[in-house]
């Protein structure tokens, strides 16, 4: 599903996918272990909904989603 995001670019082309994906299976399961060790302070579908939402939606505040974060060119402000 990452390599479709890249190839539709809504997700950064520098992007490694393969570590990414790896990232998100222990961040999820971190989570399933927490709750199964009872050592979370939430319920585990609270848990991973909201995960879910942080990486589907990202943190920043306003009516922007996925696709919609405007481009930066940084050699507007290379200086030359």
């Amino acid at each position: 599903m990452l390599e479709e995001g890249q190839r539709e670019g809504s997700l950064r082309a520098d992007l490694d996918v393969h570590a990414a994906a790896a990232v998100l299976v222990e961040m999820g399961w971190a989570l399933v272990r927490a709750d199964v060790e009872g050592e979370s302070d939430l319920p585990l579908d609270v848990a991973l909904n909201t995960l879910n939402d942080i990486v589907g939606r990202g943190l920043g505040a306003g009516p922007k989603t996925r696709g919609d974060r405007p481009t930066h060119d940084d050699s507007e402000h290379s200086g030359g």
